[in-house]
């Protein structure tokens, strides 16, 4: 939701589909796909975990590749990628919670199939 919000302020005028340039295929889709290449779908579920990351420089690494590869930040400078990035770190650090330690808790959901082919 953070980035979204930064996008539609850098580029008010702009696709956000077109900006993050993300496609997820739905449960449906995929398991389509799995039937169509000979799998047969045994169980598919969402599970939910958390990512717990020590410090800012963690979150920074865990969050950097997935946000580096959007085409609106490849557009940019390598500066102004740097100072997006940055902004977006600063918004998301009060965002996010936080364990006893003080580590910071990323919430990761993540789409389990179990397919086997038949033959």
């Amino acid at each position: 939701a953070i980035a979204v919000q930064m996008i539609n302020e850098l580029y008010p005028n702009s696709s956000l589909t077109e900006k993050l340039d993300r496609s997820e295929p739905t449960l449906q889709e995929l398991h389509d796909m799995l039937v169509n290449a000979g799998f047969e779908v045994i169980t598919s579920e969402l599970q939910n975990s958390n990512v717990l990351l020590p410090d800012r420089k963690a979150l920074e690494d865990f969050q950097r590749p997935v946000a580096m590869s959007r085409p609106f930040l490849q557009e940019m400078s390598p500066e102004g990628r740097e100072i997006f990035f940055t902004e977006f770190i600063n918004r998301v650090i009060p965002a996010l919670e936080k364990t006893e330690d003080n580590q910071f808790i990323e919430k990761v959901t993540t789409r389990i199939i179990h397919a086997r082919k038949i033959k």
